[in-house]
């Protein structure tokens, strides 16, 4: 019975960690085939490896998104509303938003559509109009 218990949990474990989609990848891969020279990639409150992936730099020197989307910038004395409208009137080409993140989509009002929604949607990558 340990052992039957055992093998379940290993089995859970590998689905969960080596099975399971990597949605950064794609979200990169589906921007780089949209992506031209001299493009800006924004990546709102989602993981920041996608900068990486896509050789790109932030447009904030604040690129852990937990210094502008929790109280954490009180901490630091962060203006972080002052810096989301500063990155949202460059008018990246691309947003990338995990969840319902209402104030970057109050800024990008309709400047932007939906290209795609990934990990059953919470992830959602948006394009400039």
């Amino acid at each position: 019975m340990l052992a039957t218990v055992i093998l379940a949990i290993q089995i859970i474990s590998f689905n969960n960690e080596v099975l399971k989609p990597d949605y950064p990848r794609e979200v990169a891969a589906a921007i780089q085939q949209e992506l031209d020279a001299g493009e800006d990639v924004y990546v709102a409150n989602y993981q920041q490896i996608v900068y990486y992936l896509l050789d790109l730099d932030s447009p904030t020197k604040y690129i852990h998104s937990n210094l502008l989307f929790t109280e954490t910038h009180k901490a630091f004395n962060i203006e972080a509303d002052q810096e989301l409208k500063r990155i949202m009137k460059t008018l990246p080409d691309f947003v990338i938003i995990y969840r319902e993140n209402e104030k970057v989509l109050k800024l990008m009002g309709n400047n932007y559509h939906l290209v795609k929604a990934f990990g059953k949607e919470k992830v959602k990558l948006y394009q400039l109009n």
